[in-house]
C-alpha cells in the first residue's frame, strides 16, 4: 500500500518528511465534506498532488489550522490506465458470488480524481488479491476495492475500498452482473440473478468529465486529439443514458 500519514498537527505535518515521505505526494482531507463547509474557497477537497514542501504546506496548513486531519500520502508512479478494481459480493459464509474486474483508462483531474473513462477486463492477479483482502477483512455483502500497478516493481498497491455501489454500477450490469437486482434480492429473500462470467471489453464513458481531461492532457502535450478520438472508437456506454428510457439523460 501507499506510504501514508494522518496528522492533525503543524508539527506532524512537518515532521513525514523526516519518516520518509517523499515528493510528489498527495495531500486529502479525511472529511472533504467538511472542509467544504468550513473552507468554501478551497478549491481541491477532493484532494491534490504536490511537489515541494511549500506546495504541501500551501495544501495542507488551511485543513489542520481548523482543527480537521489529512492525509498525506505516497503516490504510486504509472500511467492513468494502471488503475484497476475488483468487484464481488461475500456470502455468509464468506464466498463470492462473483468475480469481476475492470480497469479506469481515464480520469478527472488526471493523476488524482475520479475516473472518466473505464473498461472490463479480467486480470486474474487484482482478483486473487482483491478476493484475499476482502477475507481477511471478514468483509460480507457487496464491495470493491481498487488498486494500481505500480510502475516501479509491477506489484497491485491498494488506493481505497468501498462497502457500496460505486460510479460503474452500470457498466457492471452491462457486462452482466447485476449488483443492483443482486443486492435487492438477497436483502427480501429472493433467488440471486444469473452470475455467470462478465463480458470484456465494455466501456463506460463520462463524456463531459472526459473532455477536460483531454483537454489538460492535451495541454500537457500527453495526448492528442486524434488519440482521443481513437481511444473513443468503441460501442459506448454512459451512467445515464439508454435507449430504452431517455428520461434521466
Amino acid at each position: 500500500h501507499p506510504k501514508t500519514f494522518e496528522v492533525t498537527t503543524l508539527e506532524e505535518l512537518a515532521a513525514t518528511l523526516d519518516d520518509g515521505l517523499e515528493f510528489p505526494c498527495a495531500v486529502k482531507p479525511v472529511r472533504s465534506d467538511l472542509v467544504r463547509r468550513e473552507l468554501p474557497d478551497y478549491e481541491t477537497p477532493k484532494g491534490r498532488v504536490v511537489h515541494s514542501r511549500a506546495e504541501m504546506m500551501a495544501a495542507a496548513e488551511p485543513i489542520v489550522r481548523i482543527g480537521l486531519p489529512v492525509l498525506l500520502t505516497e503516490v504510486i508512479p504509472g500511467d492513468e490506465d494502471q488503475f484497476c478494481s475488483y468487484f464481488t459480493y461475500i456470502d455468509q459464509e464468506g464466498e463470492p458470488l462473483f468475480h469481476f474486474t475492470k480497469r479506469k483508462l481515464r480520469q478527472y483531474p488526471p493523476a488524482f480524481g475520479t475516473g472518466t473513462y473505464h473498461v472490463t477486463a479480467w486480470q486474474p492477479d487484482v482478483a486473487e488479491l482483491g478476493l484475499r483482502f476482502f477475507q481477511d477483512l471478514g468483509l460480507r455483502g457487496l464491495a470493491f476495492v481498487e488498486f494500481k500497478r505500480d510502475g516501479r516493481d509491477g506489484q497491485l498497491k491498494l488506493i481505497e475500498c468501498n462497502a457500496r455501489f460505486g460510479l460503474a454500477t452500470s457498466q457492471v450490469r452491462r457486462a452482466g452482473i447485476d449488483l443492483p437486482v443482486l443486492a435487492y434480492n438477497r436483502l427480501t429473500g429472493r433467488a440471486d440473478p444469473p452470475l455467470g462470467r462478465f463480458r470484456d471489453g465494455v466501456h463506460l464513458w463520462f463524456p463531459r468529465e472526459d473532455f477536460k481531461t483531454y483537454r489538460q492532457y492535451r495541454a500537457a502535450g500527453q495526448l492528442s486529439t486524434t488519440q482521443w478520438l481513437l481511444s473513443l472508437a468503441h460501442l459506448q456506454h454512459t451512467p445515464v443514458m439508454a435507449w430504452d428510457d431517455p428520461g434521466p439523460l
